[in-house]
């Protein structure tokens, strides 16, 4: 479980890496106009996404004597729900692009909805390929995918094809992606379906769908609201911020949030070892990964124009708000997954829903006041949620904070020598270039703040050595 987790993590650190870079140099070439328009399809696209596969791929992990027929069901199921949302997607199209007053909304949705159906018939081999634990063969697949899509992208983005640029590569990523995983599941379907078999599966992949279509809801919520009230372009210039925002929580976060269930799966039965375990794993992380929010937070007004061009200026405040989220996200990494160990599954689901919640509402009161107000919602719902998560830990599994004070304290003052240094450093460089002076800002930053957390907590070196094994697998 270690090692798949670690691939999972490869996975999903070297594809936001990829997807990134191809994603800076598409928005030196484009539009925010290109952007809002894809920013907006994208919402329908991928709720409806989120509802194809019915979790049925989760599903399939987690019934425990999978035979032919659940695979076949599952497989027709999902191709004919994939289809009849594309169906859905071909009647709306119009409707849409009417509403939104944007002609060519009604074409880039209706070869951008192919993805639902062409994600819906990869529904069984993904499961298949996560049930024996196939995460370096996920990594491959993405990667190259990813690759291939953005190179794709980036060829008809130099030739002048604007948005169409970015459909191209979506569909692309998805067609690739989908072969790829057929290649690597070697099943092929029956002509058969069994209601007893689909019904075992969709109990088991409905509540899976509702965590994920909840997800789903929150992320673009706001896309939808930016798009309806203020228009695509102002929908462009937020979906920048977000798409920083998303790749750094990709690469920080997420990665090591996917060792959080294995992990402490393995110390369920011994919970002050699980206590332990939980204590050092989200105060490590938090420690890893604060800094590097705090500093985008501090540099996003120069680092955002001189690295995505000067377009694309308006993103630095709603860069600031969305690494706000994050550090509170950084704190809360691994709340989910000890709630899941300690069987409180549906307790994590609810809290997920309350934070869905806080942020629609928000988003709906706010959306009026511009795209910095929407990404302050995000920023405070996220505030929000962070005394209600460990309130969560404290009652409902067997860890308690309290031992986590002296390294919270240490990052505290860590994080603050970090942010004075910072202004610092761009008064002695005033006459620099602004990626110097932001380079020098960095170093200086996390120099300062490594040697304070270091010399203030002194388990800080061999909890960094044990959390590399962890990742690594090294037993």
């Amino acid at each position: 479980m270690i090692s798949s987790s670690f691939w999972s993590s490869v996975e999903n650190a070297a594809l936001q890496a990829l997807s990134f870079l191809v994603f800076l140099i598409l928005a030196r070439l484009l539009q925010p106009d290109d952007y809002g328009l894809m920013a907006i399809v994208m919402v329908f696209v991928t709720v409806l996404g989120a509802i194809s596969g019915f979790g049925i791929s989760a599903a399939m992990v987690q019934i425990q004597e999978l035979e032919g027929i659940h695979l076949n069901s599952g497989f027709w199921f999902s191709l004919t729900m994939g289809l009849l949302l594309y169906l859905i997607i071909y009647v709306g199209a119009p409707y849409l692009a009417l509403l939104y007053e944007a002609p060519d909304l009604q074409s880039v949705l209706l070869y951008l909805g192919l993805i639902v159906v062409i994600d819906a018939a990869g529904t069984v081999p993904r499961g298949l390929l996560s049930r024996h634990f196939r995460f370096r063969f996920f990594a491959f697949r993405s990667i190259t995918s990813t690759l291939f899509a953005g190179v794709i992208g980036i060829t008809m983005a130099t030739n002048g094809y604007g948005v169409w640029a970015l459909v191209a590569q979506q569909l692309s990523a998805a067609t690739v992606r989908t072969l790829l995983t057929w290649s690597g599941a070697g099943w092929v379907p029956k002509l058969e379906i069994s209601w007893p078999a689909l019904r075992s599966l969709l109990s088991v992949g409905g509540y899976m769908m509702g965590n994920s279509l909840s997800n789903t809801l929150s992320r673009q919520a706001d896309n939808l609201l930016v798009g309806t009230f203020l228009g695509t372009r102002a929908l462009g210039v937020y979906s920048i911020g977000f798409k920083v925002f998303e790749s750094v929580n990709g690469v920080l976060l997420n990665s090591f949030s996917r060792l959080g269930v294995p992990t402490f799966s393995r110390l369920q039965d011994t919970p002050d070892r699980l206590a332990n375990a939980y204590r050092q794993v989200w105060t490590m992380g938090a420690a890893l990964t604060l800094p590097v929010f705090v500093l985008i937070i501090l540099t996003a007004p120069g680092l955002v124009p001189a690295i995505f061009g000067s377009q694309w200026a308006g993103s630095a405040i709603v860069l600031q708000f969305l690494m706000i989220a994050s550090c509170c996200k950084a704190l809360t990494n691994f709340d989910a997954p000890l709630l899941f160990t300690c069987g409180r599954a549906r307790l994590a689901f609810r809290l997920t829903l309350l934070r869905t919640a806080l942020n629609i509402a928000g988003f709906a009161i706010v959306v009026n006041w511009g795209i910095n107000a929407v990404a302050a919602v995000f920023a405070v719902a996220a505030l929000v949620m962070v005394p209600v998560w460990k309130f969560a830990i404290e009652k409902y599994s067997p860890a308690s904070l309290a031992g986590s004070s002296q390294r919270l304290v240490s990052i505290g003052i860590g994080l603050s020598a970090l942010s004075g240094v910072v202004p610092v450093v761009a008064l002695i460089l005033a006459d620099a270039s602004t990626l110097v002076l932001i380079a020098a800002q960095w170093l200086t930053g996390l120099f300062v703040y490594s040697l304070a957390v270091l010399l203030l907590d002194r388990t800080m070196r061999p909890g960094v050595q044990d959390l590399i094994k962890q990742v690594a697998g090294i037993r």
